[in-house]
């Protein structure tokens, strides 16, 4: 239903079948994320998510439950190498995409306000905040595609004609 359409600027979401395999795990999950609309001003995005694991060896039932009965259709889908880092107050998720790299702070605690947490990181990681890609990883790889006139996949792989983040750090 259109009015219900989650790529729409008032949901603002992304519904997702998430599938891992790894060298020690492989796992599969649904999630649901959307910004909030209170904190998009901000510097640090707050975002609703919800996630349900699944068993991993159901993923292609679920697929086709999802889109034979329930007619949603596959918009996009990114390959991507994750790698994450964390504790009890952060979660450091640091993804390889076919077009480059992303770096993205979680907070995890449970007895400390969110945004002291992020700050907190971004300095001991010594992170500007105004570096920080303010859009979803989407927007950035439309927009680099733009920019080095390659073709917009749907199907982003690393064995495809990519474009690439043209940014270096220095640690």
């Amino acid at each position: 239903m259109k009015k219900y359409d989650f790529y729409t600027k008032e949901i603002d979401g992304r519904f997702r079948v998430r599938k891992t395999i790894g060298d020690n795990v492989s796992k599969c999950m649904i999630t649901w994320k959307r910004r909030l609309k209170s904190s998009v001003k901000q510097r640090i995005h707050q975002e609703e998510e919800i996630e349900l694991q699944i068993d991993p060896n159901e993923y292609n039932n679920l697929c086709l439950l999802l889109e034979k009965v329930l007619h949603l259709n596959l918009v996009e889908s990114y390959e991507r190498c994750r790698s994450i880092f964390s504790n009890e107050d952060i979660e450091i998720v640091v993804d390889e995409y076919p077009f480059g790299i992303c770096i993205e702070l979680e907070n995890k605690s449970k007895t400390k306000e969110a945004t002291e947490v992020i700050k907190a990181w971004l300095n001991k990681l010594d992170f500007d905040i105004h570096d920080a890609y303010r859009l979803s990883w989407d927007d950035k790889y439309f927009e680099l595609c733009k920019e080095q006139n390659k073709k917009v996949e749907n199907i982003v792989r690393f064995d495809k004609d990519m474009p690439k983040i043209n940014k270096e750090f220095v640690l």
